[in-house]
């Protein structure tokens, strides 16, 4: 699918949750004007944790990103913030993402590389005050892949969420959703199960962009609910999740039968 329809299709994942698709190859610009916006969401759609992004997929998206001249984005007019909240931040998101895409491939070096120019990056004050917490979810990211939790935590704990609350319900990047969802895998990593729960539980509360993690979200709390034997609220969660997921890619259906499977043997535990 192209152009506008593939817009479409990918708001509704985004917004909806209801149907998440895979990759970021289905988005596409509808002319130059979106080409920044198009480029930048569909790299976050890629290096969404729970999509099984392929490494080819990966790669071009990498050469896209280094062959793209983001400070040449011109300041969009719109008069509201949603369509002008990257404003001047383009460069930033720019690394960001390559950094991002790297850890995802395995090329530590080069991830580490944009986390430095990231924080080194001129700019208004906004984007590089935003800046230095996205470097931060680089170098996290690198860690985690390599099973050091702890080196995570602290690169996490030192983001301040920067962009504040406005600009954070108006941008996934700013929102830093990736950021806290890799927070939530590494506390339940750490055995921190009840601060896991919270944080799994904060993304239906805050921005909009959130909100395709709602379903991810929801199977982890559900999991570790069902591991705790508070078996009420884990059929509520895997309820949840199998309502908001059960028309996914087919990439994705496992997730659902896994919940469904799960339901089931609870339905069978409470019977008893």
């Amino acid at each position: 699918m192209g152009g506008a329809s593939s817009s479409i299709r990918w708001s509704r994942a985004w917004c909806a949750s209801t149907r998440p698709a895979t990759g970021c190859s289905k988005w596409r610009s509808s002319g130059p004007s979106d080409h920044a916006a198009a480029l930048e969401h569909g790299a976050l759609f890629a290096l969404l944790p729970f999509v099984p992004t392929s490494r080819d997929e990966l790669e071009r998206l990498r050469a896209r990103l280094r062959d793209w001249n983001a400070a040449a984005v011109q300041p969009t007019a719109a008069a509201t913030g949603y369509y002008a909240i990257h404003n001047g931040a383009h460069a930033h998101l720019r690394l960001y993402l390559l950094g991002a895409v790297d850890a995802r491939l395995g090329d530590d070096a080069a991830s580490l590389t944009a986390a430095r120019d990231l924080e080194r990056l001129p700019g208004v004050p906004f984007a590089t005050t935003i800046a230095r917490d996205l470097a931060h979810g680089v170098r996290a990211q690198v860690a985690w892949r390599h099973g050091r939790t702890g080196e995570a935590f602290i690169e996490l704990n030192q983001a301040r969420m920067g962009a504040g609350y406005e600009p954070g319900v108006a941008s996934p990047f700013f929102s830093e959703s990736l950021e806290r969802f890799l927070r939530a895998e590494a506390f339940e990593a750490s055995g921190r199960r009840q601060e896991a729960l919270q944080t799994y539980d904060s993304f239906d509360l805050y921005s909009i962009y959130d909100l395709i993690y709602l379903g991810p979200a929801r199977l982890a709390r559900a999991r570790i609910l069902d591991q705790l034997g508070r078996q009420e609220e884990a059929v509520a969660e895997y309820a949840g999740f199998v309502d908001l997921w059960r028309n996914c890619d087919p990439e994705l259906q496992p997730l659902v039968h896994e919940a469904r499977l799960a339901l089931s043997r609870l339905g069978s535990q409470a019977g008893r």
